[in-house]
């Protein structure tokens, strides 16, 4: 809720707070209701942004469900193309998120097989050693 002052100033005491499951769901009730965004957004103590954003979010929540997408406009009162985009920022930022992921298991399996490769040189190296000493044992 918005929260007053000595000024009458009016404060958004939930931004960047995180949104529980109460909350998320009593936007998408409020949704259901065709209640403005300006007025959700005071309702939350939130920016309209604020609220345009966790609608996203929603919408990306039902997609991943596999809900259809008239479904996700229904619920969240974005726009199809708003809708789209959306998931398609989503997928795009996951295949950067798991490229660096394996990226970065990738290096580790580099870096374990050098170790193997170094270790194997030092067998290899010993077996050598001792395979020569038995020729000049055998020499003598």
């Amino acid at each position: 809720m918005f929260k007053s002052n000595s000024s009458n100033k009016q404060h958004l005491c939930n931004v960047g707070n995180k949104w529980s499951e109460l909350e998320e769901m009593l936007l998408i009730d409020e949704l259901s209701e065709n209640k403005s965004i300006d007025d959700i957004a005071k309702n939350h103590s939130r920016t309209v942004c604020g609220i345009k954003a966790r609608c996203k979010d929603i919408a990306y929540k039902l997609y991943r469900q596999n809900k259809p997408i008239e479904e996700i406009t229904m619920t969240t009162k974005l726009s199809e193309t708003d809708i789209i985009k959306h998931i398609k920022e989503r997928q795009y930022n996951s295949k950067i998120l798991l490229d660096k992921k394996t990226q970065n298991k990738l290096e580790i399996q580099i870096d374990d097989i050098k170790n193997d490769i170094d270790q194997i040189k030092k067998s290899l190296k010993e077996l050598f050693n001792m395979i020569q000493a038995i020729y000049e044992f055998e020499e003598h």
